[in-house]
């Protein structure tokens, strides 16, 4: 399958950039999470087994858009730093942690009072690239 991401840049400062990468993967998978209010470190395995060159992208997203205070998740690891998730995230295969093979978990936490759901969209390869 080819995958096109596409980013716009735009400032008053400076002139319109757009960025394009495109690259191929095997398969994907779009996993859907819903976090309860007060839900702390809920694992998510976004590729069981990942290894290096496995991962291609990573977007990671609330379903509705709506992304209330409290939302965050870690990378790898429980005990990594949590990340502020106030908007859509993407991660591509070149950026070291994917690369790496550490972005084979995700651990999301909802410190407000009403549930969440995430969803987690994976390209990758079903055989690592050699």
């Amino acid at each position: 399958m080819e995958f096109t991401v596409r980013t716009t840049i735009t400032s008053d400062q400076m002139a319109t950039k757009t960025v394009t990468k495109s690259f191929t993967a095997e398969g994907f998978d779009e996993i859907e999470v819903v976090l309860a209010p007060a839900a702390a470190d809920i694992e998510v395995d976004v590729c069981p087994g990942a290894v290096e060159g496995q991962i291609k992208i990573v977007q990671v997203g609330e379903k509705t858009g709506v992304y209330p205070a409290g939302l965050s998740y870690k990378v790898h690891e429980d005990t990594a730093g949590p990340v502020a998730f106030t908007e859509p995230h993407t991660y591509l295969g070149y950026q070291d942690q994917i690369s790496a093979g550490a972005f084979d978990k995700l651990f999301f936490s909802n410190a407000g009072t009403g549930s969440v759901t995430v969803t987690v969209f994976v390209a990758r390869n079903v055989v690592p690239a050699p």
